[in-house]
């Protein structure tokens, strides 16, 4: 009995050892991917820069000293807002500095919105300046967004009958049911921005955020895994989160056109 007893504990445990090695063999590549990540989108980036440079008319100009670095970031963010004199379009402009979100048609300010709180990826923070200028000194395209929110919602309304009913319809705000407001835009140089309404006290719309914010994480996740499977490169994806009253952010999302743009702003 005891002389097929060894044999299997010996099996067991090297199926153990086996098991325990393949699984930190997983950890250390799952750590190698997410080290190279962030390094990989930084070398992408200076690469665009130094195509850039090359030409006198996308030239980024550097004042190497950082008591300056705040008045190039202002000037990047000028000159991102003069570009949007030549797009007839609504685009979105987001200024950490200021807390606001604000819309701009054809380079003329339109609305705002105050933002209550905001999270930054650290990646962003430690972005050289030269990248920030590069990257920031004109809109950002956005690639793809999804959301909680109709985009265009069908109201219905009754013709009104009299005149007294006509000037009660102009002047009645419409009573439209304002969805859980989550929003994420990916932008073409790989930068999430999520736009979250602010308010989190009913359950129901903690769940419904919790279940958007999941889907953006099981797809990373995804990646990663088919990274590791294909030894591809896994691509890095700075976030920002910003967060907005619900009705607010419902509004401001419903005014962006299809092709949407962004000029991001921070210090």
């Amino acid at each position: 009995m005891n002389d097929f007893a060894k044999p299997s504990l010996s099996k067991i445990r090297l199926a153990l050892y086996g098991t325990a090695g393949i699984l930190v063999l997983l950890f250390i590549l799952i750590l190698f991917k997410l080290t190279l990540a962030p390094i990989a989108q930084i070398r992408a980036w200076e690469a665009q820069l130094s195509a850039e440079n090359t030409n006198a008319d996308t030239q980024i100009e550097i004042i190497n000293n950082p008591r300056y670095d705040s008045i190039q970031r202002q000037i990047a963010l000028r000159k991102a807002l003069l570009s949007l004199t030549k797009k007839d379009s609504m685009v979105l402009v987001v200024n950490l500095p200021d807390s606001s979100l604000n819309l701009f048609l054809n380079g003329v300010f339109i609305h705002n919105v105050r933002i209550d709180e905001y999270e930054i990826d650290r990646f962003l923070k430690d972005l050289p300046l030269g990248l920030y200028l590069n990257q920031f000194s004109k809109p950002i395209t956005i690639a793809s967004s999804s959301a909680t929110i109709v985009k265009e919602p069908i109201i219905e309304k009754e013709a009104p009958k009299t005149p007294d009913e006509l000037i009660t319809s102009l002047t009645t705000p419409d009573s439209l049911v304002y969805l859980p407001a989550y929003v994420k835009l990916a932008a073409e140089n790989g930068i999430n921005l999520f736009l979250e309404q602010t308010e989190d006290s009913i359950r129901e719309e903690r769940r419904v955020g919790k279940a958007f914010r999941s889907i953006h994480k099981s797809k990373r996740r995804r990646e990663l895994i088919n990274s590791l499977i294909g030894m591809s490169a896994y691509d890095y994806q700075p976030s920002l989160v910003v967060k907005v009253a619900k009705i607010e952010l419902t509004s401001i999302y419903r005014a962006l056109p299809q092709e949407t743009k962004v000029v991001l702003y921070y210090k």
